[in-house]
């Protein structure tokens, strides 16, 4: 009889160790660098986070058989908040450099509808995709891109027909490469 008491406790104990994290506290803290840690110990200058509920979809039982696909109406349930260059950061340098990461960011997610098309100088470089990552090549199709000096990036985001939904801010980076003419000579 006693051994089931125990069991019974253990198992009580058990449920409560896993049952009550879930009603912890999640803060978020930014530090002086900028980079955000969330965690569920608050720090100093930390601010609690409020958490929307989950979200959860059913799908109805349909019968395939008689399915006309031709029917179907997709929606954009909800819009664009985000959409900005996380790198480079505006004003960046760039010592010597053959390729140039871009990478954006967007939120919520990038439909698979909608393109984005990365501008230097305000022309288009690529084709839109559906990416948030590129690399800028020093030199694309034969054709010098990424001369020295200062160049502007942007992105803008389309939708299906190619129209602008949102554009990122305009940022500026600087392109340097040390010359032929004029080597660096060491210490």
């Amino acid at each position: 009889m006693k051994k089931n008491v125990g069991k019974k406790i253990f198992y009580i104990i058990l449920l409560g160790c896993l049952y009550f994290p879930v009603f912890a506290d999640v803060y978020r803290y930014v530090d002086s660098d900028g980079v955000v840690t969330y965690s569920d110990q608050p720090q100093i200058h930390s601010e609690i986070v409020t958490l929307s509920p989950a979200n959860i979809s059913t799908q109805n039982n349909t019968n395939q058989t008689n399915h006309d696909s031709s029917k179907l109406i997709t929606t954009k349930t909800e819009a664009y908040k985000t959409f900005e260059i996380i790198h480079p950061k505006n004003q960046t340098t760039f010592q010597n450099e053959i390729n140039i990461p871009v990478i954006l960011s967007i939120s919520p997610e990038l439909s698979h509808d909608d393109t984005v098309q990365l501008l230097l100088d305000g022309k288009a470089i690529f084709k839109p995709q559906n990416t948030l990552e590129y690399v800028l090549p020093k030199v694309f199709n034969n054709q010098l891109v990424l001369t020295r000096g200062s160049h502007t990036l942007q992105a803008n985001l389309l939708d299906k027909n190619d129209k602008i939904i949102m554009q990122t801010k305009l940022i500026t980076v600087f392109i340097h490469y040390t010359s032929t003419l004029n080597p660096v000579v060491g210490p």
